[in-house]
Parts: structure tokens; C-alpha cells; sequence
């Protein structure tokens, strides 16, 4: 029970905080001249430590990994179905899917390779995880925390290092820290 007062209470606080954290964000960086990728990383930041207890509590193998299709290597071979991306281990040791796939699978976690943001609703209802990590452009991955929330799903989000929806990247350090987020961790 105390569990989940602790989960309602963080959510809550997220749905309070969010608008008003982007605003407050906003104003600091006009006033200071920050960079709005900061500004965007620091905002995302801020809601994944709101969600990161929760988060922590799912059993890795109950977690999924959401990856954007546009990181993927300019010759992949695979071909797309209902889910997204089939990625049938071409290891392409240059396709940042490819690895952060083997460091995924090596954890436990069900990675999807999507399209689009609107997928996510449909990996969700049909899989059902009980935890998520997306990797998405700042809009995106504020879009799915918040539709994540709203199904009161736990989530981490990784933000793009160059996003564009083209020859993106990702740092897999941050994607590794994330999945690696238990119990245990500080």
C-alpha cells in the first residue's frame, strides 16, 4: 500500500510540476542566456528523477526500451511489421540499434524500433510493460512521458544528441545508466 501512495504521490507531483517546471525552465534560460538543448535536457532530467523511484521498482524483464527508427545505420537491411522495425540482428557493429539492442537483451529488456511517436500506444496496449525507456527528440519525449503517465506507466527518457529525424544519435552510456536503474541504485 505504501508503494503505491509513494507512485500516486510522484505522479502528482509530475503532472503539477511539468508545466510549471517548462516555464520556470523558460524563464531561466532567457534570463541567463542557456541553450535551449540544455534547457530541453535539464526539463526532461527533472522528470525523469520524479519517475525514477517508481521506475526503479519494475523488474528489468518487465521494462521495454522504445528506440526512434532514425537512429538506425543508413544500410539497414530490415524491413518493418505491426511493431515497427524488425531488427533480425544484421550487426552492423556501426548501427546504434544494433548495440543498444545487445546491451538490452544482455539486461532483459524488449526493444521496439518505432516509426513514430503514435506507435507507443499500441506496443503499450498490446505488450502491456510495467516500465519504459524512450529515446526521442525533446517533443516526443515529453509527449510520451506524458501519455506514459496518464496509463500510470513508469518511464525514463533519453534525449537524442543530434535529433532531425535523420542520421540521428544517442549517447548509449545514458541509454546503459538508465536500463541499469533498480533497486540497488542511488
Amino acid at each position: 500500500m505504501r508503494r503505491r501512495i509513494r507512485a500516486k504521490v510522484w505522479s502528482i507531483i509530475d503532472s503539477m510540476l511539468h508545466k510549471d517546471v517548462a516555464e520556470i525552465l523558460e524563464f531561466i534560460g532567457k534570463k541567463f542566456g542557456l541553450k535551449e538543448d540544455l534547457l530541453n535536457y535539464l526539463h526532461i532530467e527533472i522528470r525523469n528523477k520524479l519517475n525514477e523511484e517508481e521506475f526503479k521498482q519494475v523488474p528489468k524483464n518487465e521494462r521495454i526500451i522504445l528506440l526512434p527508427h532514425c537512429l538506425r545505420h543508413k544500410d539497414c537491411p530490415c524491413k518493418y511489421n505491426e511493431f515497427g522495425l524488425v531488427c533480425d540482428g544484421c550487426e552492423i557493429e556501426e548501427c546504434q540499434i544494433f548495440r543498444i539492442r545487445k546491451l538490452a537483451k544482455e539486461r532483459g529488456y524488449e526493444t521496439y524500433v518505432l516509426p513514430g511517436g503514435s506507435m507507443v500506444k499500441k506496443i503499450v496496449k498490446e505488450k502491456r510493460p510495467k516500465a519504459v525507456i524512450g529515446v526521442a527528440c525533446y517533443e516526443e519525449a515529453n509527449l510520451g512521458m506524458d501519455k506514459l503517465k496518464e496509463v500510470g506507466i513508469p518511464c525514463q527518457a533519453v534525449l537524442l544528441l543530434k535529433d532531425g529525424c535523420k542520421d540521428t544519435l544517442v549517447d548509449i552510456d545514458e541509454i546503459k545508466e538508465k536500463m541499469d536503474l533498480d533497486q540497488t541504485s542511488k
